[in-house]
This record gives structure tokens, sequence and C-alpha cells, in this order.
């Protein structure tokens, strides 16, 4: 009989794997730290970004105060303003067509007044006789069909040599 002995083999110690172990914990290990850092970053960005947005109200607020406190100034700027470009934009035109049409002999344009909000017109004239004064009305009313003319008030003026009308001219 032959004997038969078996020897019990020793395993060896995979080191490979113990190493591929190793590195994978490793690794873990450090995306885990970039993870915490990531994590504490965004938390400080979400703070910083609520800090932000209450100093941005807080300015938003102030602003509206200076506003609301010099907004009579700056109402009563854009006023002018508007006046202003009212006026360019105004069809003068319309306003001296008819009063440059009119040749009456004997009749003189002293002054001139027109208030662009209501459309009024006052002329301050100068006549040789109430004759004269009463044929430029009524020019006028012919000429300028939409504004109705008519003399205001008339006074003879003796001083003068020779003796003279001074009138005033409104339109409705």
């Amino acid at each position: 009989m032959r004997l038969q002995i078996e020897f019990v083999h020793q395993r060896r110690i995979p080191w490979a794997g113990i190493g591929a172990l190793l590195m994978s914990l490793c690794w873990t290990g450090s995306l885990a730290k970039e993870y915490w850092d990531a994590k504490q970053q965004h938390e400080g960005l979400i703070q910083r970004s609520g800090e932000l947005e209450r100093k941005l109200i807080e300015k938003k607020r102030t602003i509206l105060t200076e506003q609301k406190s010099a907004s009579p100034i700056t109402e009563l700027r854009q006023k002018e303003i508007d006046n202003i470009n009212k006026s360019l934009n105004y069809s003068w035109n319309q306003v001296f067509s008819p009063i440059e049409e009119i040749e009456e002999p004997g009749v003189a344009l002293l002054s001139f007044n027109h208030n662009q909000n209501s459309a009024h017109t006052q002329l301050l004239m100068e006549a040789i006789d109430t004759q004269a004064l009463v044929r430029y009305v009524n020019k006028l009313n012919e000429i300028d069909g939409g504004n109705h003319w008519y003399i205001a008030n008339y006074q003879m003026q003796t001083q003068s040599m020779p003796n003279t009308i001074k009138g005033t001219i409104l339109n409705k």
C-alpha cells in the first residue's frame, strides 16, 4: 500500500486584492473629502447670496425713499420738460397764418399773446378808427374759420396825433 500524504497548501495572501481594496478606500476617502468641501462651499455661497439679497432690498428701499423725497422736484422738472417739448412741437403756423394774411391799412399789431393750453390768442391792436378795427376782425373771422374773433375792448387815444384807437382782440 502506498501511503498518500496530502499536504495542505498554504494560501497565498492576495496582495493584489488588498492593494486594490486599499486604493478604492483611499479613492472613496478623497471623494468623501471633496464632497464635504463642496457642501461647505455651497452652504457658504447660499449664506452669502442671502446676505447680498438683504443688502439689495435695503438699497432699493433707500433709493425709493430718496426718489420719494426728491419726487416733487423731479415731477416739476418733468413738467417743465414736457411744456418745452409741447411748445417746440406746437403748430405755430396755424396761429400766425391768419394774422399774417390780413393786410388792413390803418391797423397795427402792438402785441401778441397766445396760451397753448387753451388755444386762446390775444392781440393788442392800434387803428386809425373803429371801422378799421372792425374790418380787421371781420377779415380774421373770414380767414380763420375755426376761431371766432371779437373785440374785447377799445380805447380812444387822444394824446397822440392823430387820434388813434387801441383795442384788444380775442378769439374763442
